[in-house]
């Protein structure tokens, strides 16, 4: 739960209206900004954030995903145009792609948001996969070095995690 408080705090401090959320999961991160961000506000109408989220498994979206975003997109996020947002954050998501892929949709989303958050595991983590659903394979390590070595990012390590945060100010990179 410490990863998650400190993820939505980067969030929140930074005032944006709008959150892509790549991997969706369990709904988490949606939860807790709508806990944070839309308190005693339970009619979706009178929601002033919009929370999206794009996963590439349909058979974890419940009934309560439905209820916390704004709208859900089942696909392959590398293979989509993704829309522009506020905020993007692909939480515990790198590490299921090969490594050039990475490489390639972080490069993409860059220009898609003011801000852009990766949380992944420092180093590799081995991991098969999870309910029959091949794509939680863990395939690939991370290293801030891999950030450093793309541009632009701020990295944070908080436990076994690499936050890699990169800001856009005014339609610049923070490069």
């Amino acid at each position: 739960m410490k990863n998650i408080n400190f993820l939505i705090g980067l969030i929140v401090r930074n005032n944006f209206k709008s959150v892509l959320d790549i991997g969706i999961g369990y709904a988490v991160l949606a939860y807790n900004l709508r806990n944070m961000l839309e308190q005693y506000k339970f009619d979706k109408t009178k929601w002033t954030y919009t929370i999206n989220g794009i996963d590439i498994c349909d058979k974890y979206i419940t009934p309560m995903h439905k209820y916390l975003y704004n709208k859900i997109v089942i696909g392959d996020a590398l293979k989509m145009n993704i829309p522009t947002h506020d905020v993007i954050v692909a939480s515990d998501f790198l590490e299921h792609l090969p490594k050039e892929k990475g490489i390639d949709f972080i490069k993409k989303l860059k220009s898609k948001c003011n801000l852009l958050i990766f949380m992944t595991p420092y180093g590799f983590f081995l991991q098969g996969p999870k309910n029959d659903n091949e794509n939680e394979i863990h395939v690939s390590s991370w290293s801030p070095e891999d950030f450093i070595n793309i541009g632009g990012f701020q990295i944070i390590i908080e436990g076994t995690y690499i936050y890699a945060v990169h800001r856009r100010m005014n339609g610049k990179s923070n490069e």
